[in-house]
């Protein structure tokens, strides 16, 4: 079945909370047609944090899986490595430099694992004591040194591209009928719906506020959406690799 549109959904909400009555929209309904699309807004944002199920692959939506990355002037205060990428990110899946000559992907890592020591290889071993001042070709896509950026180790002194596989938020907000919802499965919207009621029983209106049933829509809608997060995992994620050192190859 094709995915509901926003005003679908709305229509579909206002059915399950018995506010279909008032003729112009927003007119005389509980919830106006913006509480109702802003409910939405933030209900599809927790369900893909809380399934992780958008997921991009470059060369597609260059916006999120494409980040240019210019060489430093190698200075005592300039010796960095950073990028920065797209703040609706979760999190990186897959990373290669797209002109370097070794076409390996990179390893994303934390800047713990390379302070604790080194990294099997198939070729040998990689001593990382010096990580943060190594230069040349990266290897690694170290993810939680710096608020929005990453680090590229050993820095690359020439400019390249970083390409990648992400997980990510919705990119655009939904305010009304021309902008597609971006979790398209009828299924998916059903338990976003749920989140929408959560949200509209908390709207401080003596007609509207039951802290009691929004409640049980939030807990409703977090046994569904972990169970989505596990199925999307298994799909996703069928073959588990060996680990060294904290590592998975």
């Amino acid at each position: 079945m094709a995915a509901f549109t926003p005003d679908e959904l709305k229509d579909r909400f206002r059915l399950d909370v018995d506010d279909v009555e008032g003729g112009q929209a927003g007119a005389d309904f509980l919830w106006s047609d913006t509480e109702v699309f802003d409910y939405m807004d933030e209900a599809q944002r927790m369900f893909v944090r809380r399934t992780e199920i958008l997921r991009k692959t470059h060369p597609f939506s260059t916006t999120l899986t494409e980040i240019a990355y210019t060489a430093p002037i190698i200075t005592a205060v300039n010796l960095d490595g950073f990028i920065t990428y797209n703040p609706e990110i979760i999190r990186p899946l897959r990373a290669r430099m797209s002109l370097a000559a070794n076409a390996d992907p990179l390893r994303i890592i934390t800047m713990e694992d390379l302070d604790n020591g080194f990294f099997i290889r198939d070729f040998g071993l990689i001593f990382t004591q010096d990580w943060q001042t190594k230069t040349g070709p990266a290897r690694f896509l170290v993810t939680n040194m710096q608020e929005d950026q990453w680090r590229l180790v050993p820095i690359p002194l020439i400019d390249d591209t970083v390409e990648l596989t992400v997980l990510h938020m919705p990119l655009t907000d939904v305010t009304c009928d021309g902008t597609a919802l971006e979790v398209t499965k009828r299924e998916d919207q059903q338990i976003i719906k749920m989140y929408m009621k959560k949200l509209a029983y908390l709207k401080q209106d003596a007609d509207t506020y039951d802290k009691e049933l929004s409640d049980r829509f939030e807990a409703e809608f977090e046994k569904r959406a972990d169970e989505r997060r596990r199925e999307v995992r298994r799909t996703r994620f069928r073959h588990q690799g060996m680990r060294y050192g904290g590592i998975e190859f």
